[in-house]
This record gives structure tokens, sequence and C-alpha cells, in this order.
């Protein structure tokens, strides 16, 4: 069972879901990866991009809070 989509730009996850793997929709496109507030004003997201041969590829992106809105999140049950 998932959780239900969140706008990170109205929710941040709690203490509970910080370090642990999501489902992202990064302006729509969906993955799954790990949320890192670093503050109230930037966040860190690294997200899976594939997997190959040698292992997953993840990429990391920071956040502005005003970038917030082009992310949605929800817990992996």
């Amino acid at each position: 069972m998932k959780g239900k989509w969140n706008n990170l730009q109205k929710i941040l996850p709690d203490s509970n879901q910080i370090g642990k793997l999501v489902e992202l929709k990064i302006a729509n496109t969906k993955t799954s990866g790990y949320i890192n507030v670093n503050t109230n004003e930037t966040c860190d997201i690294l997200f899976h991009i594939a997997s190959g041969k040698y292992g997953e590829l993840f990429a990391e992106i920071t956040l502005q809070k005003e970038d917030y809105s082009i992310i949605q999140w929800r817990t992996i049950f």
C-alpha cells in the first residue's frame, strides 16, 4: 500500500520519512528516491534514473523553496 501524493511545496516529509525511499513525481515523471530537507529554504532530492549492468543510477538536485511545486512525493509502504 502506498501513501497519497503530497505536494512538496505544501507538505514537507516529517522526520519519519527523511532518509527513507519515497516515490517521486518530478514534473509528472514518476521515479523513486530520497528527500533531504536542508533548511526551510532548500532540499536535496536524490532520484533514481535507471538500473544498469553496474547497478543503480541516481542523480541529485538541490531545490530552492520556490521550485518545490514541481515535486510530489508519497511514502512507499
